[in-house]
């Protein structure tokens, strides 16, 4: 099967490479210096370099911020703050690509030690500012076509919540920033440090749009857009409960939470020599116009996303400190619990989220990053791997303790637990919008909504759950995870049948019951369930599996590679709009037929940097986290190329 490759690379072939260890399955490093020879003749993507310069030493807000385009000459007088590396390529294989690198001297003082050093605190901020603005800057064309695609004009009552919110935690971050408690190095203190820096981050956003884009767009503008897959939360606890409109197709997520909240197939799988960790986004096809964005800060976080967003919002993450982060969301019924616990005085999970993937070593950090001060929005079950812990080879019984760690929250709690047992005992983890934890399963009302609804519900008997486990084993390398993945056999599988229909169901197979879902495929004309609470999630919609996203432990040591896929699964026949019947949203393509994509960033060391010589063990760990902070550089140039399996699970590479 054809598969294509990006590399990300060095802008400058430096002399030493951090050795990591080959694996099968993996791309061996020695073939990178004949793919970065088809690098100068490959025509098919544009590596474009922009650079953000100002005066350092002034306020971020008189810094005389001047963007130079790729090739144009540096202005005199004024400091290299950012660098951007933007390929637009959505077009052509349904994902661009951003890297933002902010001058490394923003964050050359630790975060456990930088809180003694107002200096140091502030010029994080900075960094970050600086890192949003120019972000803004260069994708601002892309910024306002998902901006007015998915914006949402909140209610009044909405509106005053988030203002609220949004007072507690700007107090917050002045507070850890300022004054006496900036001797404070508790987790809290460089937990609020840490969003302090991720809100400046959304102000450079908002103001690199306004400045090259929209013209007014203000913080509140901004953060409401990164804030929306929480706003249907805010919504619960504010407003009536939405009313469903019969002909909707799941356009904004926050506004149909019987839809959203099936959001998400994830697996976590053990095979013979790798640990594979693999996710699949379900949302609205409007939501199909993507990016995927590298930040390299005081760490480096690669993800999924989307333009304007400081987050995944998939979510999925891999970070340079050897951990992946996914979650599926879970959601909960009824307003009572939201109207009860969703209070202003809380941290969105967004920014929990994104604090955790900056500060956490491991999973346990991690989970406990997440479920501080938490907001009961945006329910999700959150899965961290720690590749640290694992060895090529181990069988599941011989798994570490903490390799994966879970938080399930709900509105009033957030549960969190080492799951690694579960993945010893049966060579998995799945994921699936229904919780794991007994108390959350229940006190969300899952188990209501069983006891009348049926199977759908269970957490053993719904369809993926029995689909994962019954196919997880033929999980073997990265083909097939790419095949389990994308699976939708619906017309066919006996376990994508729709329960508890009494008959009534034609057909009786529906495409949502699947691990990618394709909720176009339901004929208009469908027989579905007499419950409308029930038939609503097996209705016909532009919705389902959006994308697939794969890492493993062989390719987060050859630099962070992760393979993706832009668009609903191939297994059943392509997507496009015009054959929906619906014209294209802005910015979209219409016929969504791309392949999947390899993308890699080579970790290379500064000229002069002794390479590694220490177990692979240790070589992950120098690789991806010790190097970074002498200087390695992720920046990448991009190239298309075929890639061929080999019978030894290896890969060979041609340009095309």
């Amino acid at each position: 099967m054809a598969r294509s490759v990006l590399l990300f690379a060095a802008t400058a072939l430096l002399a030493v490479t951090i050795v990591a260890p080959t694996l099968v399955g993996a791309v061996d490093p020695r073939k990178l210096a004949s793919i970065r020879d088809t690098i100068a003749t490959s025509t098919d993507f544009i590596n474009q370099t922009f650079r953000l310069y100002g005066n350092k030493s002034a306020p971020y807000t008189d810094a005389n911020l001047t963007l130079v385009q790729p090739n144009a000459a540096a202005p005199e007088s004024l400091d290299l703050l950012v660098t951007v590396v933007f390929n637009e390529s959505f077009t052509e294989i349904g994902w661009d690509f951003l890297q933002v690198t902010p001058d490394p001297n923003f964050f050359a003082t630790p975060a456990s030690t930088a809180a003694e050093d107002e200096t140091a605190v502030l010029q994080a901020q900075r960094g970050y500012y600086y890192a949003g603005y120019a972000e803004a800057a260069v994708t601002a064309a892309k910024m306002e076509i998902f901006y007015n695609n998915n914006n949402y004009n909140c209610t009044p009552e909405e509106t005053t919540w988030i203002n609220a919110h949004l007072s507690y935690v700007q107090n917050m971050i002045i507070i850890y920033t300022s004054g006496t408690m900036l001797s404070n190095t508790t987790p809290e203190a460089l937990f609020w440090r840490q969003v302090g820096n991720q809100w400046m981050q959304l102000q450079g956003l908002a103001d690199g749009l306004s400045a090259h884009g929209v013209p007014g767009i203000a913080f509140a503008d901004i953060f409401r857009f990164n804030f929306r897959y929480e706003i249907g939360d805010i919504a619960n606890a504010v407003n009536p409960p939405p009313v469903l409109g019969k002909d909707e197709t799941a356009v904004d997520d926050h506004r149909f939470p019987l839809l959203r909240d099936l959001h998400c197939s994830a697996l976590v799988k053990i095979t013979s020599n790798d640990l594979f960790f693999s996710h699949d986004t379900w949302s609205g096809f409007t939501h199909m116009i993507r990016q995927y964005k590298v930040y390299r800060f005081q760490i480096v976080v690669a993800m999924s996303g989307y333009a304007g967003q400081i987050h995944s919002g998939d979510d999925w993450y891999i970070t340079s400190t050897a951990l992946a982060a996914m979650e599926t969301t879970n959601g909960y019924f009824g307003t009572a619990l939201a109207r009860e616990f969703i209070k202003p005085p809380c941290v969105s999970e967004f920014m929990r989220v994104m604090a955790a993937n900056f500060l956490a070593q491991d999973g346990r950090q991690w989970t406990s990053i997440f479920a501080t001060h938490p907001s009961g929005t945006y329910c999700n079950q959150y899965m961290v791997v720690d590749f640290k812990l694992y060895s090529p080879g181990q069988t599941p019984a011989e798994l570490n303790d903490n390799l994966l760690w879970i938080a399930e929250e709900m509105p009033g709690n957030v549960t969190v637990a080492d799951v690694t047992s579960v993945v010893r005992e049966q060579g998995y983890w799945a994921s699936f919008n229904i919780p794991y934890f007994p108390d959350t399963y229940k006190n969300s009302g899952f188990a209501a909504q069983e006891e009348v609804i049926g199977d759908f519900f269970s957490y053993t008997k719904y369809a993926r759950p029995q689909i994962f486990k019954r196919n997880q084993s033929q999980v073997v390398d990265l083909e097939t995870m790419q095949d389990m993945m994308q699976l939708n056999e619906w017309k066919s599988d006996p376990l994508s049948v729709i329960t508890n229909c009494s008959g009534q169901c034609d057909p009786v197979n529906n495409p949502t019951l699947v691990i990618a879902a394709r909720g176009d495929l339901t004929p208009r004309n469908a027989s579905l369930p007499i419950n409308p609470n029930y038939a609503q999630y097996l209705k016909t919609s532009a919705f389902g599996a959006t994308d697939s996203k794969i890492a493993s432990y062989s390719m987060m040591v050859n630099g962070m590679q992760a393979s993706i896929f832009c668009g609903p699964t191939p297994q059943q026949p392509v997507f496009s709009w015009s054959g929906y019947g619906v014209p294209a949203p802005n910015g979209a393509v219409d016929r969504y037929d791309f392949s999947w994509e390899f993308l890699m960033q080579e970790l290379r060391g500064r000229e002069g940097d002794p390479p590694s010589n220490d177990s692979s063990k240790t070589n992950l760990i120098v690789g991806l986290t010790v190097g970074i902070a002498v200087g390695l550089v992720v920046i990448f140039v991009a190239a298309r190329h075929v890639v061929k399996r080999r019978s030894e699970s290896q890969y060979d590479y041609k340009a095309i």
